[in-house]
């Protein structure tokens, strides 16, 4: 049988199995008020431009998806990877092969502006009338004036930047590089001052995953991965100056990926599914197993602890969110865009 038709009957089987999964109902049109809940962006299929941003409402249990599009009458771009919220009521939307960030009134889904001229971009931290964005291929961070919405300045790093955090003043960025990246560099963790806009501090830290979260006592947190007969880690690091805190190792095939945080709780993703170890005394266990689903994305709403883990199925057709009780008992799914990879909670 030719590969073609192996595939036509996957999905067919595909859409088939999921349609038998319980959902929230979707609305059919924009609400324009995006106060309680929680965003979700939708990378959709590269090359595409396909990528989209859903609205969870926790006060009514009822997805919107399509939002941008529905408010603005276009699509948001090719690979929507992260949206950032910001106390000013705006919301950042970073539009990975588009090369571009989409602003929006985070209220109304009413886009404000665009920011251009990035190469690749990823994950961004906002500090004072300041962005500052990590990129895949430029081998810099951009800093950006929120003002003017104009790309002010770039700071030199080597290597691929994924996630940042803010830590008493500080930026921190994650950097990483693929077997396949024939650039020097990665897999540091850096410091950058923004009253300098330079680099003041950066710590190795094996091979780098590029996630990066920050806890309440001021510490870092990240993965190294697996590297030949090394297994991966959880790190803990101090900052200001840096330095590793500690390291603990996980099962060699447990392949983590998205790392979030709550209080003293860590969760990540990994082979089985979603992990949870506490940060006071690190116990990784097993928490919310994966079985048939393909878990791709994590979020864990900072106000009640429910946890959201979305699926991308098989990266063709919309995706599903599940939620979870704060102890690990699935409450309801809803399906969303394409390829769901990332949670914004509404402030």
């Amino acid at each position: 049988m030719q590969k073609s038709s192996w595939i036509y009957i996957f999905s067919i089987l595909a859409a088939s199995f999921w349609s038998c999964e319980e959902s929230t109902p979707s609305s059919p049109k924009a609400s324009g008020r995006y106060q309680t809940g929680v965003w979700i962006t939708n990378e959709g299929n590269f090359l595409s431009g396909d990528g989209s941003v859903s609205f969870f409402h926790t006060d009514s249990n009822r997805i919107e998806n399509e939002v941008f599009n529905a408010v603005n009458g276009r699509h948001l771009g090719d690979v929507v990877q992260s949206m950032t919220l910001t106390d000013a009521g705006k919301g950042y939307i970073v539009v990975n092969n588009s090369k571009k960030i989409e602003v929006i009134n985070a209220l109304t889904g009413v886009s404000e502006g665009v920011i251009q001229g990035f190469a690749s971009p990823r994950y961004m931290v906002t500090v004072g009338q300041k962005a500052y964005v990590s990129d895949l291929y430029a081998d810099k961070i951009w800093v950006v004036n929120l003002d003017n919405l104009q790309i002010i300045k770039n700071i030199p790093v080597s290597g691929w930047t994924e996630k940042l955090a803010l830590v008493n003043g500080k930026v921190y960025v994650a950097s990483r590089r693929t077997d396949f990246d024939t650039r020097t560099g990665g897999n540091l963790i850096l410091e950058i001052n923004p009253n300098t806009d330079t680099v003041t501090d950066s710590l190795s830290i094996g091979k780098g995953s590029g996630e990066l979260v920050a806890d309440a006592q001021n510490r870092l947190w990240t993965f190294s991965l697996k590297n030949g007969n090394t297994a991966p880690a959880l790190l803990c690091l101090k900052t200001q100056p840096l330095q590793l805190l500690s390291q603990t190792s996980l099962a060699s095939d447990a392949a983590p990926t998205v790392l979030t945080i709550k209080d003293n709780s860590l969760y990540f993703l990994g082979k089985n599914g979603v992990y949870k170890t506490n940060t006071q005394n690190i116990a990784v266990q097993d928490f919310i197993s994966q079985k048939k689903y393909l878990f791709y994305g994590l979020g864990v709403s900072p106000t009640d602890g429910k946890i959201y883990v979305s699926d991308a199925i098989d990266y063709q057709q919309q995706g599903y969110v599940f939620r979870y009780s704060p102890e690990g008992a699935k409450l309801d799914s809803f399906r969303v865009g394409k390829i769901p990879s990332s949670f914004t909670f509404t402030r």
